[in-house]
């Protein structure tokens, strides 16, 4: 009441002092009872609503929510006081999008943003949406799309900017790059393949320049045909060779993988020198990072919040089971490898039952000896079953 209330006592500016002389900001205050003054119950249900429907990106630390909400019966000026007085409150997010309809041939998407790094302007200028505005506050209308695609749209355009030309080849690629030249021999080459459990290896001409792939089914045909083990690998490797540049984006090798699905991509720099390779398992960060900012299913999404929560509740032996399967994600890339938890515990941690016997199998057809040893020393205290 500002000390204006017949019911003030002294204790009430004791009170005061002491906050001020710990530090209580004025014009903080001020500001606060400003907003509360102004604010109606219609801005109340909107906030709250507003809460309820929230999704939350994390883009590079920064935090930037996005709502989609059909069918709020009002104008843009209308949700976008209603947006601007939610974000006023919600300090924790750096940016804010409100995807909606304001009738039945136009949706709108409205944004604010407190942080330069997040440029709703520009988001919004981008070819889906043609909208406008500054780098705080901005808006676009659009008729050919429903609110659904355009979440979706507006997903791709965040991974877009913020990823996609930020995930280089080489810091995910494996370097320096194991390769045979073409002159080797079969026999030496099957040789390499059972040192050194290789599952596939590039081929280079004389120059240095990749000219084919040897695969680990190559290698166990080459094992029938005795006539061959003297032939030169260059005259009998795949010679369909995927080359990608160390700095292209992880994105184009994406779609180079998606399109020609090579076993893998001989990756050069910008002298042509052959500098490493990347595989399909080099590209999961890429894949979980565009999972997450295009999934808009919000079911699919619960599923995995549960998941994690069910998992982050359970421990055996003090080891959390979340943190344990996170390390045997880590552990298989490390390795090359794609794991899947399988059996009984899946169906038991879908009912919330308690079954600590997991089961871990690795995708392919190539058994890499010693690898429950390594699996030991890197997770401790785990029985683990070579089968």
């Amino acid at each position: 009441g500002s000390f204006r209330y017949s019911g003030t006592t002294p204790y009430d500016f004791e009170a005061a002092s002491f906050l001020l002389k710990k530090g209580a900001e004025i014009n903080f205050i001020q500001k606060c009872l400003s907003y509360l003054e102004k604010i109606t119950k219609e801005d109340l249900d909107f906030i709250a609503l507003f809460k309820e429907n929230l999704n939350i990106l994390d883009i590079k630390g920064k935090h930037v929510g996005i709502i989609n909400l059909p069918n709020l019966q009002k104008s843009t000026g209308e949700l976008a006081t209603k947006l601007s007085k939610f974000f006023e409150i919600e300090n924790d997010l750096d940016a804010v999008f409100l995807i909606t309809n304001i009738d039945k041939k136009r949706n709108v998407i409205i944004a604010r943003s407190r942080n330069e790094e997040i440029d709703v302007g520009y988001i919004l200028r981008q070819s889906p949406f043609k909208g406008g505005g500054h780098s705080s506050a901005a808006s676009a209308t659009v008729s050919d799309r429903t609110i659904s695609e355009l979440e979706t749209l507006l997903r791709e355009v965040l991974f877009d900017i913020y990823y996609k030309e930020t995930l280089l080849v080489k810091n995910f690629m494996s370097s320096p790059a194991k390769y045979v030249n073409q002159n080797v021999s079969i026999e030496e080459a099957i040789d390499l393949f059972e040192k050194y459990s290789f599952s596939f290896l590039p081929v280079l001409d004389s120059n240095g320049n990749p000219i084919g792939i040897l695969t680990r089914d190559l290698i166990d045909k080459f094992k029938q045909l005795e006539n061959l083990k003297f032939a030169k690998v260059g005259d009998y490797c795949e010679k369909e060779v995927g080359v990608i540049y160390e700095d292209d984006t992880l994105y184009k090798a994406y779609l180079i993988f998606s399109k020609r699905n090579p076993p893998l991509l001989i990756v050069k720099n910008r002298e042509n020198k052959v500098v490493g390779v990347l595989t399909k398992s080099d590209l999961t960060l890429y894949e979980e990072e565009f999972y997450k900012f295009t999934i808009t299913n919000k079911k699919l999404r619960n599923i995995k919040q549960k998941l994690e929560s069910v998992l982050r509740k359970k421990t055996v032996n003090n080891i959390n089971l979340l943190d344990f399967i996170k390390k045997i994600g880590k552990l298989a890339k490390d390795l090359g490898l794609k794991p899947y938890i399988v059996g009984g515990f899946v169906r038991d941690l879908f009912l919330d039952r308690e079954n600590f016997d997991i089961d871990i199998v690795v995708e392919g057809d190539t058994a890499t000896v010693g690898i429950t040893d390594y699996a030991q020393g890197q997770l401790g205290d785990i029985t683990f079953v070579e089968l």
